[in-house]
């Protein structure tokens, strides 16, 4: 949940959008040249500081006119996270330019040194847009995709094992299915979209029906295992209506 009242987060990110993010860094760049430069005039970024209401801040703050991608990834995340899919994607879009094979290794996006930590941020960016909360020891599972709901799959990973989450419409509703690929993966309880529908749902294992609770919250439905469920690597579990 929220640490920080929502409406001041939401305000927070409008504001960086507004204020931090430029499709060219040309201008600020001249008039503050950075301590290092991680980008060049004419390509987009997400400025570390900015004082759009107050003079430039001059002196402290060593790194206020640089452009990081670790923060860049972690603004992205967060927005996927509060419904602003197009401006996440359009960041992603500018580092992704950025370090074009035509101009740089796009698997070192240096900042500070090569292959710097913080670009591990991106992990926050897709498991955002894969909508992915896992509670290990409760055995709690919810995927929300925030790309192509329709047809959506992507990968996730667990406390023990890993596998492929994907989501269609099939002629009887939605379809959510769990192939897990590696190790095993414990569940009580998996929530995902249910789209139009609200009841006549069954999941299975492998085929096998198995015994489950369901409970619809808005637009999802929270399926319960009574006896708790522990899948194996190469099993699925398929959510039909």
């Amino acid at each position: 949940g929220y640490i920080y009242p929502e409406d001041k987060v939401r305000s927070s990110l409008e504001s960086i959008w507004k204020y931090n993010w430029t499709p060219d860094v040309t201008a600020q760049n001249k008039a503050h040249p950075p301590l290092r430069w991680f980008i060049s005039p004419g390509e987009a970024g997400i400025f570390t500081c900015t004082w759009p209401k107050s003079k430039h801040l001059s002196k402290g703050v060593l790194y206020k006119n640089e452009v990081w991608t670790g923060i860049e990834y972690q603004v992205a995340g967060h927005m996927v996270a509060e419904g602003k899919v197009q401006e996440a994607l359009v960041i992603c879009r500018a580092v992704h330019d950025r370090y074009a094979p035509g101009k740089h290794n796009p698997w070192n996006e240096v900042e500070c040194g090569d292959h710097y930590a913080r670009g591990m941020a991106s992990w926050g960016v897709y498991l955002s847009l894969l909508g992915f909360q896992y509670h290990g020891p409760k055995g709690i599972l919810t995927f929300d995709p925030k790309l192509n709901p329709e047809d959506f799959r992507a990968a996730f990973t667990t406390a023990k094992g890993w596998g492929t989450y994907s989501r269609t419409i099939g002629d009887k509703g939605p379809i959510a299915r769990i192939d897990l690929q590696w190790g095993e993966l414990e569940l009580n309880q998996l929530t995902v979209p249910t789209g139009e529908a609200k009841s006549g749902f069954e999941v299975t294992l492998n085929g096998r029906r198995l015994p489950a609770q369901f409970q619809i919250d808005g637009d999802f439905v929270e399926i319960e295992f009574p006896e708790g469920l522990r899948m194996k690597a190469g099993e699925g579990l398929e959510l039909t209506v």
